[in-house]
């Protein structure tokens, strides 16, 4: 962020795992545990401490966990500003562009074809998320990632506001708080590729917030929303050159954790591209784990 100079609300300040139940608490204690020896491990916060931390939480929740590693941004900014970044550097972005097929030959991609228009290139990427088993299924590639629908809904701030974000653990309700805004974010909704706005689970959302948050939301709405995570099925992100294709590179399957992941894959893609030594070892990420 700050080599590219950019402007995305970008805050390390640590991020709350909150509990309303004293059980949940204790039991988190186990997993925390064992980030002890990475220098990754959370700081307990209980009852007073947890209020004088963050005072716009109920003060009769039991505690929370803080990471101080952990930090947040306003996505939709990081995207605008990083592809404008990318445009002044010489991407081209071509848009409202459909990928239809490909032309193979001798185990390689040759071209990618629109309705109008060849694509050659020396190497192809297949990053688009939720979307990427739809054109793999073309290529003769099994890649196990389904979207998995989550809702958000932006508001002006509530008062008091967040100063951090916090996830709150039983519900797993996310709550970012940003300058002029505040999100809820949550939820998993295995339904396909369907487009469906379902108001139901939007009032789950908020209901979600309502056992932690004094104020857990506004009335003055600026955007309620939902978007496909591209949900692997064990977890890892899909991250390989293709045996079956040898210019090939597939980079999808990051679950919920996309942006968290985004720089490491973006190195470990350029790396095999262009066959330097990666940073990391591939084969736990590579498609030959699907058979």
């Amino acid at each position: 962020f700050d080599d590219e100079k950019l402007s995305c609300e970008y805050r390390k300040d640590g991020i709350f795992w909150v509990f309303r139940e004293e059980a949940g608490f204790h039991h988190f204690k186990k997993e925390n545990d064992l980030l002890e020896p990475y220098g990754l491990a959370a700081k307990p916060f209980v009852g007073e401490a947890l209020s004088q931390a963050e005072p716009a939480l109920k003060t009769d929740l039991f505690g929370a966990w803080k990471f101080e590693v952990d930090a947040w941004v306003r996505p939709d900014e990081v995207v605008a500003q990083l592809r404008q970044v990318l445009k002044n550097k010489g991407v081209a972005f071509i848009e409202d562009t459909e990928i239809k097929g490909f032309d193979i030959a001798a185990g390689k991609i040759t071209a990618a074809h629109s309705d109008n228009r060849k694509f050659e290139a020396r190497q192809y990427v297949l990053a688009m998320g939720a979307w990427t088993p739809l054109l793999t299924r073309q290529l003769g590639l099994k890649v196990p990632v389904v979207p998995g629908k989550g809702y958000s809904v932006t508001m002006a701030p509530p008062e008091p506001m967040l100063q951090h974000a916090c996830i709150f653990q039983e519900t797993k309700v996310a709550a970012t708080p940003w300058k002029g805004a505040f999100r809820l974010g949550s939820l998993m909704e295995f339904a396909g590729y369907d487009e469906t706005f379902s108001r139901v689970r939007l009032n789950a959302l908020k209901k979600g917030a309502e056992n932690y948050l004094t104020t857990p939301y506004s009335d003055q709405t600026m955007e309620e929303w939902f978007g496909f995570r591209p949900m692997s099925v064990d977890g890892l992100p899909v991250i390989g050159i293709s045996s079956k294709h040898k210019n090939l590179i597939v980079a999808c399957g990051h679950s919920m954790v996309g942006l968290s992941m985004a720089t490491g894959t973006g190195k470990l893609v350029a790396e095999l591209a262009t066959g330097q030594p990666p940073h990391v070892d591939p084969t736990f990420y590579g498609l030959e784990r699907f058979g």
